[in-house]
């Protein structure tokens, strides 16, 4: 699996800002990982500007308040339907699309905002796939 800094960059957008191009602040879940220690925060609420340094003070205020938190507790994440094998963004008839592979031979297409599924019998979907496979983007 790739990651392009397109992909980082759409993701810090669709994150923080709504379709108006107004700064919201969205509640996430974030699994912090180092030297084979984890930390989870759930329902996590953030800004684009928010520092590194308060997203741990403000959990370790909610957990003095609050009390402990059992992980069973925590908000279960969704269950993935299928692993992701590769993913890439593909151009395709001057228009952009993402191509998730989730299976030997299991893929979804989306629009570039990724907001629509496009299915896979449509012939932009059979286009969009045979780049995929050859590796052309």
């Amino acid at each position: 699996m790739q990651i392009t800094a397109k992909d980082t960059a759409d993701f810090y957008n669709s994150l923080f800002f709504d379709e108006a191009g107004n700064l919201v602040e969205p509640e996430v879940s974030i699994l912090i990982e180092h030297e084979g220690q984890q930390l989870i925060i759930p329902k996590a609420k953030v800004s684009a500007k928010m520092e590194f340094h308060k997203l741990i003070l403000d959990f370790h205020r909610q957990l003095e308040k609050d009390g402990p938190l059992e992980l069973s507790q925590a908000p279960e994440s969704k269950p993935m339907e299928s692993a992701l094998i590769d993913f890439k963004r593909i151009e395709y008839r001057n228009n952009i699309y993402f191509v998730e592979q989730i299976g030997k031979e299991e893929f979804r297409v989306l629009n570039e905002e990724r907001t629509k599924e496009i299915s896979l019998k449509s012939p932009t979907a059979k286009g969009i796939l045979r780049r995929f496979r050859d590796g052309n983007n």
